[in-house]
Order: structure tokens, then C-alpha cells, then sequence
């Protein structure tokens, strides 16, 4: 068995005494995995769920910007990091991850699907590994992680599942086909999987945001004044006048990994401003 270092323990947040979530109370820790949390919704969410105390494993490509979030949230050995595109990697990510569970005596009660790779490219000019490389880390590697980590999700019980999806999984756009179709099986699989983890205790649920500022847009690198003008651009798009920020989809997250959505599962929540309905 790896020797961990001891894990900090999490901040009491709105919690009681009686109801925090730390191994020096003689209560298991609660522990969140989100994938693809160096940078935008993946980053908000850590914050959130790190605030609300759990224990918040990260993971990601950048190791630098994972080693400044793990800083950020006060803790130690909770980076695992890996290509999700990569079986191996995922495999050893999950190794590592039932190992220092099991070393700290957490109850692992969320994952969040969040890593993705977006390519946006005409039909007519894509190239040949466009379709193959978006559905290897949008929808192949989640499942293979998912399939893994099951029997440790079904120790934590109550425990969820939080697929992390899109808008463009549930309409057209131009230059997205390969992007939305590995998204749109991911909406199809979370209702398969929260059928079939029921029984374990489970729950599956999918958001699926709009248009919000993250890393993934180009416009999100821009100089502060050119990029508050192509928001200005966009904020039509949106019934409610406005792009998302990664905050706002994080709220929905922690919501559907909280008890308080203890009777939802295989929803699809747009997250979006309305733009769904144009």
C-alpha cells in the first residue's frame, strides 16, 4: 500500500459537528473525483465541493495548473493525473484513486464526467482522426472510468454520477457533428446508467451547458476589453441576455451530487441561459 501523506481535513462549510465528514470524528470523509478540473467548469466545481466539504480529487493534463488548485484548496495527494484518451492511463488513475481511498478511509460520493476535447470542423473538411479523438475522451474514456470505479461508488453509498455534457448534444450546429454526437450518446448513456446503478445506490444524472466562459471558447484568452465586446456579441443567443459563467454550472453540479436531488436521477439538465429553446 502507497504511503499517503495525511490528507487536511475539510473545512466545516454550513455543516454541523455531527455531521462533518472527517476521519478524526470517526466519520468517513466524503470524496468528489472530477475529471478535467485544472481550469474552467472543472475548477469551479472543485472549489465548490472542496467549500462544501469533501475531499476533492483533481484531475487533468497541466500539472502545473492542478498543483495550484490543490494548493488553493489546502490539500495533499489529490492530483491524478492522465490522458483520458489513454486506457492504460485511465486504469492507472483508477488504481491510484481505490488505493488512497481506501488508505484514508473515504467514501468516494461523486464523480463528475467533466474532461472533454472540442474540435469544431465542417463535414466537408475534417480530418481523418476528427471524429475518433473527441469520441475517445468524450465518451469512451468516461465510460471506461465509470465501469471502474462502480464498485467504489457503490461503497459510498448514496453516491452519484454527474455526466457533464452540452446544448450542441441536443441541437445541430455547423462545425460541431463529431463533438455533438459523442455528447449526445453520453445524454443517452447516463439514463442507461442510472437505470442499471439504481439498485446500488447510485444516482446518474447529465447537465448540459450552453454557451459559458471557459477555455474551451477562444474568446476566453482574449485582452479584457475584446472579449467583453464578443460577450456583448453573443449575449442575444441567450433568451436571458447573457454567456455562463463556470460558477453557475457548478452549482448545478454539487445540486445533483447533494441530497437535496436524492429523488433525481437520469435528468438532463440544460444549464444555458435559454439558448436551447431558439
Amino acid at each position: 500500500m502507497p504511503a499517503y501523506r495525511s490528507l487536511d481535513p475539510c473545512p466545516l462549510g454550513d455543516q454541523t459537528i455531527d455531521e462533518r465528514t472527517d476521519v478524526r470524528w470517526g466519520v468517513k470523509m466524503k470524496a468528489a473525483f472530477i475529471t478535467g478540473s485544472s481550469k474552467g467548469i472543472g475548477a469551479a466545481t472543485a472549489r465548490l465541493f472542496r467549500k462544501e466539504g469533501y475531499f476533492v480529487f483533481l484531475h487533468g493534463r497541466n500539472i502545473k495548473d492542478l498543483e495550484a488548485l490543490e494548493k488553493e484548496l489546502g490539500q495533499k495527494d489529490s492530483i491524478l493525473a492522465g490522458d483520458m484518451a489513454n486506457p492504460e492511463e485511465i486504469d492507472n488513475i483508477c488504481k491510484s484513486l481505490e488505493d488512497r481511498v481506501k488508505f484514508q478511509s473515504m467514501k468516494l460520493q461523486a464523480l463528475v464526467n467533466n474532461a472533454g476535447l472540442f474540435h469544431r470542423q465542417k463535414a466537408t473538411d475534417q480530418r481523418a482522426d476528427y471524429w475518433e479523438s473527441q469520441f475517445r475522451v468524450n465518451i469512451l474514456g468516461p465510460a471506461r472510468m465509470t465501469e471502474r470505479l462502480i464498485p467504489l461508488l457503490s461503497q459510498g453509498s448514496p453516491a452519484s454520477i454527474i455526466n457533464i455534457a452540452t446544448t450542441l448534444g441536443m441541437r445541430p450546429a455547423v462545425g460541431t457533428s463529431a463533438y455533438g454526437a459523442s455528447k449526445a450518446a453520453m445524454i443517452h448513456w447516463t439514463s442507461s446508467l442510472a437505470v442499471e446503478l439504481a439498485p446500488l445506490g447510485i444516482r446518474v444524472n447529465c447537465i448540459c451547458p450552453g454557451l459559458v466562459d471557459t477555455p474551451i471558447h477562444a474568446f476566453h484568452t482574449l485582452p479584457a476589453d475584446e472579449k467583453e465586446k464578443v460577450k456583448a456579441d453573443l449575449k442575444d443567443l441567450q433568451p436571458l441576455g447573457r454567456i455562463g459563467e463556470a460558477s453557475e454550472i457548478a452549482d448545478s453540479i454539487f445540486f445533483l451530487a447533494s441530497q437535496k436531488s436524492k429523488w433525481t436521477t437520469g435528468a438532463v439538465l440544460a444549464v444555458d441561459g435559454g439558448i436551447n429553446l431558439k
